[in-house]
């Protein structure tokens, strides 16, 4: 088990017109993604997921 990396899905919010995976996303969509976000996405913290049910 030499340098395993293991990546976990964490929560986004789409911040301009976005294909993620095969979709179009809009901006304020909430994805699932796990690998490097790029500038278009923006991680949401524990609080928002808790208040947005994510968590």
């Amino acid at each position: 088990m030499a340098n395993e990396t293991k990546l976990t899905a964490r929560w986004y919010e789409v911040l301009e017109p976005s294909y993620i995976g095969d979709q179009l996303r809009s901006p304020g969509d909430l994805v699932q993604f796990s690998g490097e976000a790029g500038r278009n996405l923006r991680e949401l913290s524990d609080e928002e997921l808790k208040k947005k049910g994510l968590a």
